[in-house]
């Protein structure tokens, strides 16, 4: 077992997206995406992971498949491995976001 507390990962940096990894088990990973207001995570998937977000605090956009949803502190977010996904900082105040991803076993 472990326990982490959220506040000690929280690093931003003005120049890039500040990503801090907390955990790394077996077949997921889980850590924590801070963006600075106006920052962007570019489009990408992950093959062969479902990944779920939850936004800790700020608020912004994110993008699947070219489809955008307003996103707020404690939204969850669910996409798939082939998924395409994108976030966006898009208000005044920093971001923070915990990530999931967990692999899909091959059949």
């Amino acid at each position: 077992m472990s326990v982490k507390n959220i506040q000690e990962v929280q690093v931003f940096e003005d120049q890039r997206i500040n990503k801090q990894l907390l955990f790394t088990e077996e077949k997921s990973n889980a850590f924590i995406l801070n963006l600075m207001p106006g920052q962007m995570l570019p489009s990408h998937s992950h093959p062969n992971s479902q990944v779920y977000l939850l936004v800790l605090e700020g608020e912004g956009e994110c993008f699947i498949d070219n489809r955008d949803f307003k996103i707020q502190q404690l939204d969850v977010i669910h996409c798939s491995n082939d998924q395409m996904l994108s976030i966006k900082n898009t208000g005044n105040e920093k971001m923070c976001v915990y990530v999931v991803l967990a692999k899909v076993p091959k059949m």
